[in-house]
């Protein structure tokens, strides 16, 4: 499954709304984390899953980082993204941090996890294309 091919459409088209200079900045983080959207790609096993979280949770702290240098730290998107940070760094310690046993659970729920993280994280960065 492609995250969200129609999103990073919609996010692309979005992006480029603003005028000042915090404005372009986040403009600029719009396109990147795009971009870094579009990099993700399909999720099938827990090695997909593993990534996939990782590059989520970048794009979403280097998005932070550039809310918060916006001057944007106590609006609702900051605070949506250090929820969603959370989220994603709990669901790649699940599978990172297995147990030698292998439990099944990393197993039924990574990939789900991985898929969700990325599909709110669009949702994310499109929150933040909407708004630059």
């Amino acid at each position: 499954m492609l995250v969200g091919a129609v999103a990073i459409a919609l996010l692309a088209a979005a992006c480029g709304s603003g005028s000042s200079t915090k404005a372009s900045a986040l403009d600029e983080t719009c396109k990147r984390e795009t971009a870094a959207l579009a990099r993700v790609g399909p999720i099938r096993d827990l090695g997909d899953a593993s990534r996939a979280l990782r590059s989520v949770l970048a794009l979403e702290r280097r998005a932070l980082v550039d809310v918060e240098a916006a001057g944007k730290s106590r609006e609702p998107l900051a605070a949506r993204l250090r929820l969603s940070i959370g989220a994603v760094s709990r669901s790649l310690r699940a599978i990172v941090g297995a147990d030698p046993q292998q439990t099944m659970t990393p197993v039924r729920t990574g990939v789900s996890n991985a898929r969700r993280s990325a599909t709110d994280a669009a949702t994310l960065v499109r929150s933040l294309c909407g708004g630059a």
